[in-house]
């Protein structure tokens, strides 16, 4: 079992804290990668030699090791594959989400070995010899594979033998996924509840016709208004701050950019210039490439259409919709297919999430190049910033400098021609008094967290600008919050009064009439006697949009009998709704089907972290912090 951690270095026992933080990270990250079926990922490409070097091991799990190289390889591959910077590995998560996988594989193997499960030398042939890594014109290379193969790993047999235990590992999830399924009539459920509509009669009432005339508040009235709300009239903190700004741009300004730089640097970024083609797609999934090659067949014979397909299922055109897109937003096969034909139409099928989908190309945008005379400044200007970054690196040194020996920040901007300014009353949202906000560098949340981080006084660091500089603040004077005595603020004051006061009177008005319809009177006689026409809403599902029933006001709705009624008042506006009538879902087969199928692979989820947490348990897992640290900080750079 897992025992408390010991003081001192190298290999620690790790308590259920250290396991819980890896298996959040695996259920919260990005990817949401079920690692206890993660079989044989080799990602062999892209990584080199990264991990040499590391002859230790990261982790114990039972008598298994985690070594290491095998963490360096896995952190590298996966920081390249999501595409991260190096130095976000840590705040990312992505080194915990790599040792969870790790530590789980381990556990899984470590199961396999004590069951005597074993893959035999043919399924790690055919294994091998199916991974796109290790092909060329579509056919498995010897030679392609051995070089591939020992770029990461000491030895082929090496590489090899990690693929039989990873096998085996999948043995044992396969076996424990068996019967994954949600409870008998479960999908069939939710789909009615889903599907069910909804209609709604709707009563709206206004301020302006339904608030009735508001009073003037006397002395008394304002004054307890005052005091009962004060915060909505507190004038904030404000601070007078003097600063000055090591400006990348004007320094810039002062950077020649030779004329073949700046069309090399175009060329470089054509594509990130460029405006992608887009695309408004929908699609349909079906479970078999069979099942969506014959609905196609039947949409090119002329018997139905996206659309008849859609009715068929029980869905809609928002079901449906993967909005629109560019290439780069479906990625793979189902990219080519969206993106294959010149003009609009249904294609198809593509692998997809569950299935093989039918892709209805509603609207093709075509894309666009950004002519080099377009952009020639701002990339001169990119150029020319980069040039000027020393230089600002350089004054920001030498200002720190003077300061160090007694300088003040006026000084410092006087001996270097820096820009310099002062500001008063400036609040942390950037408001300045009478209403007016302050701009540029001065606006900025950069320049906004230092201020109101600083002392009055006190001298602090140089802080990177949003614009690639430097800035310095020093906070002159501070303001504390304080509210104003009510005669200089009557009016705001008496305007807030009179706001609440006609919210109050419509709220009272609007449930008035909730009252009314509730105890039996039809909506048409209250409706008359607002002066109002009755509307409706509906039908419409649980989860459409309604923008004139709130959430609140739904709820009620959706989970009562006819004629329950619900109110959803704004300053303005008061919305009484009346449930008239419930109608049951149609058709909520096709729907049921998704269901299940969504059911089905959160309880193989929930199965698979719960054997993969009892293996771990029963094992038993140890860290080496000092060595996780080392591997990390190597591969983050």
């Amino acid at each position: 079992m897992v025992r408390a951690p010991e003081t001192g270095s190298g290999e620690q026992p790790q308590g259920r804290p250290m396991l819980d933080l890896l298996r959040r990270g695996v259920r919260s990250w990005v990817a949401k990668v079920l690692l206890g079926l993660l079989v044989a990922s080799f990602a062999v490409w892209g990584i080199g030699d990264i991990g040499a070097g590391f002859s230790t091991r990261v982790a114990t799990v039972g008598d298994r090791a985690v070594e290491a190289d095998a963490f360096a390889r896995r952190l590298r591959s996966e920081q390249q594959r999501f595409g991260l910077d190096p130095s976000m590995i840590r705040a990312s998560g992505l080194d915990r989400f790599v040792l969870a996988g790790l530590v789980r594989e381990a556990a899984l193997a470590e199961a396999a070995a004590g069951l005597g499960v074993s893959a035999p030398d043919s399924a790690v042939a055919r294994t091998v010899r199916s991974d796109p890594s290790f092909l060329v014109g579509g056919q498995f290379d010897a030679t392609q594979y051995q070089n591939a193969v020992r770029r990461v790993y000491p030895s082929v047999g090496a590489f090899e033998e990690t693929v039989r235990r990873s096998l085996a590992s999948a043995l044992i999830s396969e076996a424990a996924l068996l019967g994954a399924t949600p409870p008998p009539g479960m999908a069939e459920a939710i789909a009615r509840f889903s599907e069910e509509r909804r209609v709604f009669d709707i009563l709206t009432l206004t301020a302006d016709a339904h608030a009735g005339e508001t009073p003037e508040p006397d002395d008394a009235a304002l004054a307890a208004h005052l005091e009962a709300h004060p915060e909505r009239f507190t004038d904030p903190e404000r601070r007078d701050v003097t600063w000055l700004h090591i400006d990348l741009a004007a320094l810039a300004r002062g950077v020649e950019v030779p004329e073949e730089e700046v069309r090399a640097l175009y060329e470089e970024e054509r594509d990130r210039l460029a405006t992608p083609e887009r695309r408004a797609v929908d699609q349909i999934v079906f479970d078999e490439a069979a099942a969506a090659e014959a609905a196609l067949a039947r949409i090119e014979a002329g018997e139905t259409d996206f659309d008849g397909l859609l009715a068929e299922r029980g869905l809609t055109r928002r079901d449906a919709s993967l909005g629109v897109v560019t290439r780069r937003d479906l990625r793979g096969e189902r990219a080519d297919v969206a993106f294959r034909d010149p003009a609009p139409g249904v294609v198809g099928p593509a692998p997809a999430a569950g299935g093989f989908a039918l892709l209805d190309v509603r609207e093709i945008t075509p894309g666009s190049e950004v002519p080099f005379e377009t952009v020639r400044d701002d990339l001169a200007a990119e150029l020319g910033a980069e040039r000027a970054r020393p230089e600002a690196d350089r004054i920001a040194e030498a200002v720190e400098d003077l300061r160090a020996g007694g300088a003040t920040i006026e000084e410092a901007a006087g001996e270097f021609d820096l820009a310099f300014g002062r500001i008063a009353g400036l609040a942390g949202d950037g408001s300045l008094p009478g209403g007016a906000r302050a701009d540029g560098l001065v606006a900025s949340d950069a320049f906004l967290d230092e201020a109101f981080a600083a002392e009055p006084g006190a001298e602090r660091r140089m802080a990177f600008a949003p614009d690639g500089g430097y800035f310095l603040v020093r906070v002159d004077a501070v303001t504390p919050p304080a509210t104003p005595p009510l005669d200089a603020i009557r009016d705001r004051v008496a305007e807030d009064w009179r706001a609440e006061a006609r919210r109050a009177a419509l709220a009272e008005a609007a449930e008035g009439a909730r009252a009314r319809i509730a105890e039996g009177e039809s909506v048409e006689a209250v409706a008359a006697d607002l002066g109002v026409t009755p509307g409706q809403a509906g039908p419409i599902r649980r989860q459409d949009p309604e923008p004139r029933i709130g959430e609140t006001a739904r709820a009620a709705l959706f989970a009562g009998e006819p004629g329950t009624v619900a109110v959803t008042a704004t300053p303005a506006r008061a919305v009484v709704a009346v449930l008239r009538e419930v109608r049951p879902a149609d058709d909520a087969g096709a729907l049921a089907g998704s269901i299940r199928r969504a059911l089905a692979a959160s309880v193989a989820e929930d199965q698979a972290e719960l054997l993969g947490r009892a293996l771990e348990d029963a094992a038993g897992v140890r860290f080496n912090p000092s060595v996780l640290d080392s591997v990390i900080s190597q591969v983050g750079g």
